[in-house]
């Protein structure tokens, strides 16, 4: 057995997205939480299948703990009640699994 972390995020549109942080490029969408953990537990598979069928040295979880933080919402937000999307910073990978539920 091996161990990743996934981070799950709530869309635009109320369902979720995941995505690994050791498998760039491997996402998976779902309507619900546990939906998109099934989806992402599928890509998985599918893109580590890939990378050994391509010849690419599988990384090894480097993950210690997950956790959330939880702040004031005046820490987070500089007008209550507004958020905005950031930008993430572009990943290395062009290697994509994805899988999203019929």
């Amino acid at each position: 057995m091996i161990t990743y972390a996934i981070i799950i995020e709530r869309a635009d549109d109320g369902g979720y997205g995941a995505w690994c942080p050791e498998l760039p490029g491997c996402v998976a969408l779902g309507d619900t939480e546990e939906e998109t953990v099934a989806e992402m537990r599928q890509a998985m598979k599918l893109h580590l299948a890939g990378m050994r069928d391509d010849g690419i040295e599988i990384p090894r979880p480097s993950t210690v703990s997950v956790t959330t933080v939880t702040l004031p919402l005046s820490s987070a937000v500089s007008t209550p009640g507004t958020f905005t999307n950031r930008p993430r910073a572009p990943r290395r990978d062009a290697r994509a699994a994805v899988s999203a539920g019929a």
